[in-house]
């Protein structure tokens, strides 16, 4: 996982779809895996990104990364305007 910014109105991953109430990352491995993307993210602990890249706002620290996952209390979900990013492998 990495930690990248977001922009109010320009995103940090390139948004494919934004899916609400995801509780941890793996839900949207699956989906942005199924789908065919090469990136997922997950942003304020809830909100599902898909891209092909990533990092147009820049990179932060992992730290910022502070919302847990709801399912998976043990991995960051991303935080206040920012990405944790995952590559799909």
């Amino acid at each position: 996982m990495n930690t990248y910014l977001n922009g109010q109105y320009t995103r940090g991953i390139n948004i494919s779809f934004i899916v609400g109430s995801i509780q941890s990352i793996y839900p949207s491995i699956v989906l942005c895996s199924t789908v065919g993307y090469k990136y997922a993210g997950l942003q304020g602990g809830q909100w599902c990104t898909c891209g092909n890249y990533y990092g147009q706002r820049g990179r932060a620290r992992d730290s910022e990364c502070d919302f847990l996952c709801p399912a998976a209390p043990a991995i960051m979900c991303g935080g206040s305007m920012r990405n944790s990013i995952w590559e799909i492998n």
